[in-house]
């Protein structure tokens, strides 16, 4: 119940919230990032092992949207994969923003 109450809010102010966001860290990015070390270490990575990178965080990404699915539909609701994968990728994003601990 109270999942279908905020799912529409979410959907409703994502976009914003992503924006926001995301300026936000670019802006951290573009100050903390940009630095002759990091230039470095981009130059040695290989393009095979990127590619390799990004195939394993979607797959990990995939199977935990799964995991999610599967216990939201233990507590009797039903939601399709494409949201339960926005909905664990957003709580990833605000996991790493957010402080560990209160």
């Amino acid at each position: 119940m109270i999942i279908k109450k905020f799912i529409p809010r979410i959907i409703k102010h994502s976009n914003k919230v992503k924006i926001t966001f995301s300026i936000f860290f670019v802006l951290i990015l573009y100050f903390n990032f940009f630095q002759p070390s990091s230039f470095e270490l981009m130059k040695n990575l290989h393009i095979q092992v990127i590619l390799l990178l990004i195939i394993l965080t979607i797959f990990t990404l995939i199977i935990r949207a799964l995991r999610w699915k599967y216990m939201i539909r233990l507590l009797g609701y039903e939601i399709r994969l494409k949201n339960s994968i926005q909905l664990y990728a957003v709580g990833i994003y605000y996991g790493s923003i957010s402080p560990a601990k209160l």
